[in-house]
Parts: structure tokens; C-alpha cells; sequence
């Protein structure tokens, strides 16, 4: 459960050091200025949906993209992320969906065949990224390159 809560913040820390947030009322352009002066676009909403015991109530639909972060139980995605996924798999319809799971050395093809049976409808980000004991020292700059 550490090593899974560890891949959520540091995708959390580096998803929070590359978006750029808008101001909330935009400004006006002043007599003479392009309207348009090559400022950055607008990112995207990301949330990063892991496994805890407290959990918050956000709502998917306020998201275009969800990563799901999740540890593997006797080859199984774990049950409550298995619920969530149950209950919120239809809300991310054409959404971009992300998969990060940790285990400590099973192979991940079950989670990830369950992750795309409950949420169907997805645009999935490429592989899966898989971070175990093995490669568990390197997780941040892991998720940094599967992010890119």
C-alpha cells in the first residue's frame, strides 16, 4: 500500500510542477495589443485516482484525465479499487486513462485486463506502468518518463 501511495504523490508532485494554472477572470487586451499574444493554452484537469482508505468525493466528470494507481492482491486488482472502477467505470467514457500498479513481483496482465473490462469506453494511455521491488528505487523518475 506504501509503494502505491508513494507512485500517487510523486505523479501528483510532478502532474502539480507542469500544469500551469489560468487566471479566473481573463484580462482584457489594452488598446493596440494582439488579442492573442502567444500565452500558454489552458492545461488539462487531471486526477489521480489511488487506493486509501480515507478517499475524497471527487467527481470524474470534472476531469479529461484520470490515472488510476492501484496494488495488485494475489494477482488481483485490489477489490476497492475494483468497486470504485464499478461505480465510476461509465463516467470516463472518452476520457484519457492512465494505469500505474504496484506489486512485488506478480505480473500485472490481470489488473490491467480488469482496469480496461470496467472502464471500456476509455482512450488509454499506452501500457500500463508496472513499478515492484525491482525497479521500486527508481519509481519516481518511472513515472516521470511514463507521464512524458
Amino acid at each position: 500500500m506504501f509503494r502505491t501511495i508513494f507512485s500517487a504523490l510523486a505523479l501528483t508532485a510532478l502532474l502539480s510542477c507542469t500544469t500551469v494554472p489560468m487566471p479566473e477572470t481573463p484580462e482584457a487586451p489594452q488598446e493596440g495589443q494582439n488579442e492573442n499574444p502567444g500565452t500558454e493554452e489552458p492545461t488539462s484537469k487531471t486526477l489521480v485516482v489511488y487506493y486509501s482508505f480515507t478517499g475524497t468525493g471527487r467527481d470524474v466528470a470534472d476531469y479529461e484525465t484520470i490515472v488510476i494507481v492501484t496494488p495488485l492482491w494475489w494477482s488481483n486488482m485490489a477489490a476497492i479499487m475494483q468497486s470504485y472502477l464499478f461505480k465510476e467505470g461509465s463516467k470516463m467514457k472518452d476520457k484519457k486513462v492512465g494505469l500505474i500498479v504496484s506489486s512485488s513481483s506478480s505480473s500485472i496482465s490481470s489488473v490491467v485486463s480488469d482496469a480496461k473490462r470496467l472502464v471500456p469506453d476509455a482512450q488509454w494511455m499506452g501500457e500500463a506502468l508496472w513499478i515492484n521491488d525491482s525497479n521500486r528505487s527508481k519509481s519516481v523518475d518511472l513515472v516521470k518518463a511514463w507521464w512524458n
